[in-house]
């Protein structure tokens, strides 16, 4: 869903430098205070309405009163706050002037109060239970903590601005204007309990947990004899689920059709521009604004866009601006952007330098949280923001936490290519990175990278990392296991293999993981002992299904296995090479003896050149030609190695297994592509030594 009216940065920009073109005028009315910002309501006219601004409270205050330009106190209500990002309002006339002062001593109101003009909508957080009536919500809403607010145009949200959608009190107030006398139907669409109320009267009621779908239809309504001209207007809305709308609609004397009552009925609230913060001497001081932009959530992990923009001193037209973010970076520019990893207040500080060795700072608690109702479908601009991260975190760091998303936000968008490029920067962090992110991190590194240019060596570092530094058991048995299983099925060190794999904790694996540890461990056996010895090995692990009962063929079994088969054909067939392991490694996973045949080891091979793992497919056919492998299939298996030999440029190797299958299969198909693969092996290095 769409944000809307949340702290958009645009708007408050505009009315930020609308406020610094405010001149620095009129007499100090706090002599407790030091410094104060001006602020101008938007408009013209005689008549009262309500104002509201946004203003960035500086850490050394607590907060500020407001005066009008005689002196004279004004009060003024919270909207919300998002630490030093607080948003009021108060009454005024348009185009007047008023000023903030700022202090030590001041503090904060409560939200609530009364306003003359605007739609005000207001949440609070409870406990979810049935509201059953308006005087429940208004018991329940006295007590109820607030989430935030805003000025709105109308009645029709579909999300909680403020916070999750489940729990929340809703309450908009305000001034309806009516144009035309007669009998009206007001009307509500809600998820779960509703009140409309003008003038003090309830209209309309649906209380207790319910779908919306009746309100939308315009079924939900009541009859309302009303005058032309102003109206208060009430609207009570208590969801409890994680859907939420609220939808105030009304029927016109002598209308049929309900509509959704619009901005152009209600009075509207004014936006006060604010000036810089002024010190008693007229002089400007560092100040600055910010917005927590965008968010990206990845499984537990979040990263936050926050913008940031100083108050440019434009009395110091050389003056620098510095920024440190509160989580040991920093940055510089008028204008700076920043990403966070963690949730919580960072103390963020712009410092000033005049020149002359003057200097001017300001602090503020910068509240990184939850942007409620974002849409989080744009996936270019959560790719965009993963290559800025990448950025910053080369340029001037990111928190620990960080490297986490960074890493599963390429895998999640299929960009192993990018999650492969930063796993040398995850892997000199390692020892800042917290022991949870590590684990799962380092574990979707070590399987993934492996798909990215046959990165084993890389994948290597990433299983060590665990192996040295997780405590968890599960976690260093699981990493063992796929270890083992790659130094000897891709980097031919059987031996490290097997060390690794006798080592693992075989009760921390589940029981489909103790299984593959026995193939794994049986793997190494055709290496290092003997074929005769790995045949038993294999043979000897349970299998789920297996093809001989007693002295009988499994006729289920069989047609099971020849169906994975087919399949595994008919993807090559199409290409789909990836698909195609899966299908091979569920096949030897059932029957680990296809492990040592050589029709299912070409096809191995066939799906890991492919899937661009050459490397694998040249151990694969080593492992093969180990085997018993009779005169039909070792002259195949032979040339294909040294097809891969050759697309390797690794030549002495190729024209060995050539000079192989034209000493043992002479006078064959095999022998005589085997001749034409030496005339482009010839050809090439004659090309190379040119």
């Amino acid at each position: 869903m769409k944000i809307v009216r949340h702290l958009i940065l645009v708007s408050t920009l505009l009315a930020f430098w609308a406020g610094l073109a405010l001149p620095a005028c009129g007499a100090w009315h706090d002599a407790a205070a030091d410094y104060r910002k001006e602020l101008k309501v938007e408009g013209e006219g005689a008549a009262t309405v309500t104002a509201t601004t946004t203003v960035f409270l500086d850490a050394r205050f607590t907060g500020f009163v407001l005066t009008d330009a005689h002196g004279s106190n004004r009060t003024f209500s919270l909207l919300s706050r998002a630490w030093s990002s607080c948003s009021i309002h108060f009454d005024a006339k348009p185009g007047e002037i008023l000023y903030l002062y700022f202090s030590t001593t001041a503090t904060l109101p409560q939200a609530g109060l009364d306003h003359v003009s605007g739609l005000r909508h207001l949440a609070k957080s409870y406990d979810g239970r049935d509201v059953t009536s308006s005087a429940m919500f208004s018991e329940l809403w006295k007590s109820a903590e607030l989430q935030g607010g805003e000025f709105v145009d109308q009645v029709y949200s579909s999300f909680n601005p403020f916070g999750p959608n489940a729990k929340a009190l809703h309450l908009y107030d305000g001034v309806l204007l009516v144009d035309k006398a007669g009998e009206s139907q007001l009307c509500l669409a809600s998820t779960d309990a509703s009140f409309l109320s003008i003038d003090g009267r309830e209209v309309v009621a649906w209380p207790g947990k319910h779908p919306a779908k009746d309100g939308l239809e315009g079924k939900v309504r009541g009859p309302a004899q009303l005058t032309p001209g102003a109206h208060r207007f009430t609207f009570m809305h208590a969801n409890s689920g994680s859907d939420s709308y609220a939808i105030a609609a009304i029927v016109p004397p002598g209308e049929k059709r309900h509509f959704v009552i619009g901005s152009e009925s209600f009075t509207r609230a004014v936006y006060a521009f604010v000036g810089p913060l002024t010190r008693k001497d007229s002089q400007k001081q560092a100040d600055f604004i910010w917005d927590n932009h965008y968010m990206v959530n990845i499984a537990d992990h979040c990263m936050h866009q926050v913008m940031f923009e100083a108050a440019p001193l434009k009395e110091s037209p050389t003056a620098t601006y510095d920024w440190d973010f509160g989580d040991g970076t920093r940055g510089s520019g008028i204008k700076a952007e920043h990403l966070y990893f963690v949730r919580g207040d960072q103390t963020v500080t712009l410092t000033v330098s005049l020149g002359a060795g003057l200097t001017s700072a300001s602090s503020q608690a910068v509240r990184v949280n939850p942007r409620y109702g974002q849409s989080e479908n744009e996936d270019a601009r959560a790719i965009a923001l993963l290559g800025q991260a990448v950025r910053q975190e080369k340029e001037a760091g990111i928190q620990p936490q960080g490297y986490a998303l960074i890493s599963s936000g390429f895998f999640f968008f299929l960009q192993e290519e990018k999650a492969d490029a930063f796993a040398e920067r995850i892997l000199a962090a390692a020892d800042r990175i917290p022991e949870a992110d590590l684990s799962a991190m380092m574990t979707q590194l070590a399987l993934g990278v492996q798909q990215v240019d046959e990165h084993y060596e890389l994948a290597e570092k990433c299983f060590r990392v665990i192996l040295d530094k997780v405590k968890d058991p599960a976690t260093r048995a699981f990493a063992a296991l796929h270890f083992g299983g790659m130094l000897n099925l891709c980097l031919n060190r059987p031996s490290e293999a097997r060390e690794i794999l006798s080592a693992a904790d075989r009760k921390a694996l589940g029981d489909a993981d103790q299984r593959l540890l026995d193939i794994y461990l049986a793997d190494t056996v055709l290496v290092l002992d003997d074929y005769a010895i790995a045949q038993k090995r294999y043979a000897a692990i349970a299998k789920p299904a297996a093809l001989i009962t007693g002295n009988a063929m499994d006729r289920n079994a069989v047609f099971d296995y020849n169906s994975r088969y087919f399949r595994l054909q008919n993807l090559l067939t199409q290409h789909l090479y990836r698909e195609s392991l899966s299908e091979l490694d569920l096949l030897e996973w059932e029957i680990p003896e296809e492990r040592l045949s050589p029709r299912m080891n070409l096809l191995k091979v066939q799906a890991l050149a492919g899937n661009k793992q050459p490397r694998k497919a040249v151990v694969c056919l080593q492992r093969a030609l180990l085997a018993e492998v009779d005169d039909t299939y070792k002259p195949r298996l032979r040339l294909e190695l040294a097809k891969l030999y050759a697309g390797m440029n690794q030549f002495v190797q190729a024209t060995r297994q050539v000079s192989l299958i034209r000493k043992e299969s002479p006078w064959t198909q095999e022998e005589i592509d085997a001749r034409k693969l030496l005339i482009e092996i010839d050809r090439k290095i004659e090309e190379a030594t040119k």
